[in-house]
């Protein structure tokens, strides 16, 4: 019987880490939008924490890093199975823990933890939300604020995470029920080609955790990038912009994993589709049994 992830202990395990503490965490997989498509044992697993405002980034990261040690000795008592599939768990742009002793033990089966912090002046659950929302506005041809964008002929890793922000955007857009578009024949097969470069059964792609050269760009990924998601990103974008145009707020939000270089997206939306995305994100991703802590609003 093929061993599957159990993303409601894992979460569980976070909660107790964090509870309590001035942070806030969630542990989202993307995926949760389109509900009955759940992977069955995701190879990267990104955890969003959330820290008060009036913290410097280099403050947070040091104190994060206790938390980071205890989550790893956890995982290692309660958690065995994801455990022993662990190759690394990094801070972005910090100094990564390598579990294992050589590069060559990555195999199909290696897992990564990727963690960013965020200062947080919502919930780091809100927080994600406008980031999903601000998709909307950042994907968009030419945008190199984005660095899916802007590393997409680069970075295999970048393109996939790319193409799962576009199937996030149209999970959501769908379920908001404030218009549909057409889909031609060239959309359609290449919405399926889109799928089978993230090899959506699985999400167990062989990419180097640590990569050690270019995976170089295919013709067809490019061709799902200007012809589905480009002009179907931007239908979608115009129409929720629309629906903005009076009253509507500009929300604005920081790039995630991008380097360091905090990059901005944005969107403007009208209030009532705001609030009514943002409850649909929740509610998908079960914010109210994930997110954890703390002091923050």
């Amino acid at each position: 019987m093929k061993t599957t992830f159990k993303y409601e202990f894992f979460r569980r395990i976070l909660h107790e880490i964090f509870q309590g503490s001035e942070y806030s965490v969630i542990a989202p997989y993307g995926f949760e939008l389109l509900e009955e498509a759940r992977p069955p044992w995701p190879r990267r697993h990104y955890i969003a924490i959330g820290y008060p405002r009036n913290w410097s980034r280099k403050k947070a990261e040091k104190k994060v890093v206790f938390k980071i040690s205890e989550m790893i000795e956890t995982l290692r008592r309660k958690y065995p199975e994801f455990f022993q599939r662990l190759v690394f768990v990094e801070i972005h742009r910090g100094r990564p823990w390598i579990l294992f002793d050589s590069c060559d033990e990555i195999d199909s089966c290696s897992n990564t933890i990727h963690v960013d912090l965020f200062p947080a002046v919502q919930s780091i659950s809100t927080h994600y939300a406008r980031y999903i929302l601000c998709l909307f506005g950042g994907i968009k041809e030419g945008n190199l604020n984005l660095p899916e964008i802007r590393e997409f002929s680069l970075s295999k890793t970048r393109r996939n995470r790319f193409f799962q922000e576009y199937v996030m955007c149209d999970a959501l857009f769908r379920k908001m029920d404030i218009g549909s578009f057409s889909t031609t024949p060239e959309e359609f097969e290449l919405s399926k080609q889109l799928f089978e470069e993230l090899r959506f059964q699985e999400i167990s792609e062989i990419i180097p955790m640590i990569p050690t050269k270019q995976i170089k760009m295919k013709p067809i990924e490019k061709e799902i990038c200007e012809h589905l998601i480009f002009p179907r990103l931007a239908k979608m974008r115009g129409l929720l912009e629309q629906r903005g145009q009076k009253n509507g707020i500009q929300l604005i939000c920081e790039t995630y994993f991008d380097d360091g270089l905090n990059r901005l997206i944005q969107v403007k939306i009208s209030e009532k589709d705001y609030r009514h995305a943002v409850g649909i994100i929740k509610n998908t991703y079960h914010m109210g049994n994930i997110e954890f802590a703390t002091s923050l609003s």
